[in-house]
C-alpha cells in the first residue's frame, strides 16, 4: 500500500514545513473545533481594562506547559499572561507581577467591573470572589487546593502574587455581558 504524501505547509519565512508534527500542529485548530474544544492561538489577544483598580494593560496568550514563555510575557512592561490550557474549557486565567499595577486587583470590591477588549467584541465581568491566601506551587490554586482552572465555564481569574511568590491573591469573576465591537 502507497502512503499518500503530504503536501507542504509555508512558514512565515518562505520555507516549506514538512514534518508530519508540524502538519498535526498546523491542523490543531480545525481538531479542536470540531471536537468540541476552546483554541485560542498564541500571541496578542486583547486588552484587559479594570477602572476600579487603575489597571490597563495587554493580554498576551501563553503556553502553560512553558514557564519560560510565561516568564517572558509577566516580566514584560504593560503585558499580562492569558494562562491557556489546549482543549480546555472557555475560562479565562490572567496573571501578572504585582509589582506591575496589577497588585490593584487586590483592591477589587466585590461587583466592581473588569472588561476585555478584543478583536470583535467586548466582555464584562463582575468579581464573584475574593481570596488572598492562594498558592502558586507549580499550579495556582485557590486556599482550599482547589486549582484556578476548575472554575465555572465562562469565568474570569485574574491573580497575582503577595510577599512571598507562593502566595497569591486570586480574584474570580462571573460575565456580566457580552458586546460586538
Amino acid at each position: 500500500m502507497k502512503i499518500p504524501k503530504f503536501t507542504s505547509f509555508i512558514s512565515r519565512g518562505g520555507k516549506a514545513r514538512t514534518s508530519l508534527k508540524y502538519k498535526i500542529i498546523s491542523l490543531m485548530p480545525a481538531l479542536l473545533f470540531i471536537c468540541g474544544f476552546m483554541y485560542i492561538p498564541q500571541g496578542h489577544f486583547g486588552t484587559l481594562l479594570i477602572p476600579d483598580a487603575c489597571i490597563g494593560t495587554e493580554i498576551y496568550v501563553g503556553n502553560i506547559y512553558d514557564a519560560g514563555d510565561l516568564q517572558h510575557i509577566v516580566d514584560r512592561n504593560n503585558s499580562c499572561a492569558l494562562l491557556y490550557i489546549p482543549g480546555g474549557t472557555d475560562n479565562i486565567i490572567l496573571a501578572d507581577h504585582k509589582n506591575q499595577g496589577f497588585e490593584g486587583i487586590k483592591s477589587l470590591e466585590y461587583g466592581s467591573f473588569v472588561y476585555i477588549f478584543t478583536e470583535n467584541y467586548i466582555d464584562i465581568y463582575s468579581v464573584i470572589g475574593k481570596d488572598f491566601s492562594g498558592t502558586n506551587i507549580m499550579s495556582p490554586k485557590y486556599s482550599s487546593g482547589t486549582s484556578v482552572y476548575n472554575n465555572i465555564d465562562g469565568s474570569l481569574v485574574l491573580y497575582t502574587c503577595n510577599e512571598n511568590p507562593e502566595s497569591i491573591t486570586i480574584i474570580t469573576c462571573s460575565k456580566y455581558g457580552s458586546f460586538p465591537r
